[in-house]
């Protein structure tokens, strides 16, 4: 049984707390690993012209790969072969920490994303959460201690913000009056910056290596493998692959084009006058 939580949130249906598994432990490595063991075997004590081995290594290496890009389309396969539940929430930052969302709107997929541990909080007037993860450049967090989210069931909500408090009451604020009231106001709200990532040339090659178009050619290839074509399938396997390497600084340039274009964009948006008030310490 893990860690129960849910969220206040009408755009989320639910979440759910993972932890990564040990290498060795993971369904998309260890079986296959006693797969590849066996066909080795078999390789060394076959008979002349006997076709066992090759047909049941093949058979490995399209359940292996099978197994890896089920894993890469659905999330919940991915938790079930890659995760385990989180059983208690541990104050290390060691422990790694993932949470699946699943959104209200049904054309929204499911993500893992990275659940982070807050700062450690000290006497402030800033109330800095225990837990939080991002989903759409949206904030979501768990304010409660670590042994009240172990014992009992806590909601994520949205990362709060004072802007429903009286006017006398930014009348009277005082503003960020010392170092650590700023580290506290940063670990709650972070940067006051707005980026706008670049892909890293491994994540948008991963995302041409798993389209259909690339796995139906890849499966081609391993059934070629099988009539007496290996050499050929190799080759044509890593033509393949040099290929959509050659095709991913395409795709950067034309994300890197975009970026700058919105960026612009934002630059040039007209905001109407209007009056503030500020603090000024002397």
């Amino acid at each position: 049984m893990g860690v129960a939580v849910g969220v206040a949130d009408s755009e989320l249906t639910s979440v759910t707390l993972y932890t990564p598994l040990p290498w060795p432990m993971r369904l998309d490595l260890l079986p296959f690993l006693f797969l590849y063991s066996t066909a080795v075997y078999l390789y060394t004590i076959r008979p002349e012209d006997d076709e066992v081995p090759w047909i049941f290594g093949a058979l490995s290496v399209f359940c292996h790969a099978l197994a890896l890009l089920s894993a890469e389309w659905s999330v919940d396969v991915r938790c079930w072969m890659t995760c385990a539940r989180l059983a208690a929430v541990v104050e290390d930052e060691r422990l790694k920490m993932l949470v699946k969302v699943e959104p209200s709107l049904t054309m929204l997929p499911k993500l893992l994303c990275d659940c982070h541990l807050g700062p450690k909080e000290k006497k402030s007037k800033t109330k800095v959460p225990t837990l939080w993860f991002s989903f759409q450049n949206l904030k979501f967090c768990l304010y409660e201690d670590v042994e009240t989210i172990n014992r009992s069931e806590t909601q994520f909500r949205r990362l709060d913000f004072p802007s429903n408090d009286t006017l006398e009451s930014y009348v009277q604020s005082q503003g960020i009056r010392s170092t650590e009231d700023l580290q506290h106001a940063r670990g709650k709200w972070g940067k006051n910056d707005f980026e706008l990532p670049m892909p890293k040339f491994a994540e948008l090659l991963k995302e041409q290596l798993v389209a259909p178009f690339f796995v139906f050619q890849f499966f081609c290839m391993l059934l070629w493998c099988l009539d007496e074509y290996m050499y050929y399938s190799l080759l044509t396997l890593l033509m393949l692959v040099v290929f959509e390497c050659e095709s991913v600084p395409l795709r950067k340039e034309a994300v890197g084009a975009s970026i700058v274009n919105d960026t612009e964009k934002l630059k040039n948006l007209e905001i109407d006058d209007g009056t503030s008030m500020k603090h000024k310490r002397h």
